[in-house]
């Protein structure tokens, strides 16, 4: 597949957490998407979501919509069901991006190819908040049947402990972003050999 020459740039500066009095920027990828309206319902929340961020960014503390207190203790909870499925699309992606040896590089290279080379890829580092977290989520798949993948590239994912929290939590602060239901969204960690699937 040839590069998408449709991908579209913003930089997000975001306070960082406190104690700290300086900022740094993310800047958020996306494919830009088509004026077409579809018959996915997931794709257009998506699609009316990645619209928001990029022309408004991501809000101050409490201007947007309310997130309720669940994704507040979602990461206390540690019942996380981590499952070593089958999922070759992605584990083939990883595979083929090459990206090891690339040192701070790895995750770019990663999500640079899924962007230019998966057609159910729609960007990568895609931010996600509320009133006390902000965090961006590594990349985001959609597929025609309206399921959302949420993925969290982690180089040694057979040996990450704290992998299954985070991405949860990103895949909780999606769902009440978007409107998207957690039942019609997966949660994946993976490398170039493994790929865990997380539920609670």
């Amino acid at each position: 597949m040839e590069d998408r020459p449709d991908k579209i740039t913003r930089v997000f500066t975001v306070p960082r957490p406190s104690g700290y009095n300086t900022e740094y920027a993310m800047t958020t990828y996306s494919y830009i998407f088509s004026e077409t309206k579809t018959d996915n319902k997931n794709y257009e929340l998506l699609r009316a979501y990645m619209r928001e961020v990029f022309l408004e960014g991501t809000p101050e503390k409490g201007t947007k919509k309310s997130v309720s207190k669940e994704s507040n203790i979602v990461t206390s909870k540690k019942r996380f069901m981590i499952s070593e499925d089958i999922h070759p699309e992605i584990i083939d992606l990883a595979k083929k991006s090459k990206y090891e040896g690339k040192g701070k590089d790895q995750h770019l290279t990663v999500q640079e190819f899924f962007l230019r080379n998966d057609p159910y890829t729609i960007g990568y580092e895609i931010p996600v908040w509320d009133d006390d977290y902000h965090t961006h989520i590594d990349l985001v798949r959609v597929h025609p049947s309206g399921l959302v993948e949420v993925l969290d590239f982690k180089p040694a994912a057979n040996l990450e402990t704290t992998a299954a929290a985070q991405i949860f939590k990103c895949t909780l602060l999606l769902s009440e972003r978007t409107g998207i239901s957690m039942q019609h969204i997966a949660a994946w960690y993976f490398d170039n050999r493994d790929a865990f699937l997380v539920t609670l």
